[in-house]
């Protein structure tokens, strides 16, 4: 960011749901396919301060890329341009593999640790506590 800073540009770093600098999740679910609805309120907020006419470039990283993709399908924003890194090409392909095969179970377990972690953490009084508990994947999480 510190380059692009000088090079000129005003770099804003989108913080995912209860990951790096966010905090506590204040969401009752630490994972939702829903993530890619808080870019119109990113976006809104970066306009608010730059001004209206700002010219935005998106890039989103891996998770952050697919839901970059998610946004921008279901939305027309105003940008100049977007680009993701390392992110699957079919999202829906993605989710099938991780469903399938020993190794594939076991990273998709291991993604969805962290996120139970966080899910305590938030301090959230819910029936669902023994769902999220005993949860072996992120689709587990996001059912619960």
């Amino acid at each position: 960011l510190a380059q692009l800073d000088g090079a000129g540009f005003l770099a804003v770093a989108y913080d995912y749901r209860g990951a790096g600098a966010s905090g506590v999740l204040t969401s009752t679910k630490p994972y939702s396919a829903d993530a890619w609805r808080d870019f119109d309120g990113v976006l809104e907020h970066i306009r608010k301060e730059v001004g209206p006419k700002c010219r935005l470039f998106l890039v989103g990283q891996s998770l952050g890329g697919a839901i970059l993709a998610k946004y921008l399908s279901s939305r027309n924003p105003r940008v100049t341009a977007a680009c993701t890194v390392s992110s699957p090409r079919s999202f829906a392909a993605s989710s099938a593999q991780m469903r399938s095969g020993p190794l594939a179970r076991l990273q998709n377990f291991a993604i969805a640790i962290p996120l139970k972690v966080s899910w305590f953490l938030s301090g959230r009084k819910s029936g669902r506590k023994r769902d999220v508990l005993f949860a072996r994947s992120i689709y587990d999480i996001e059912a619960a």
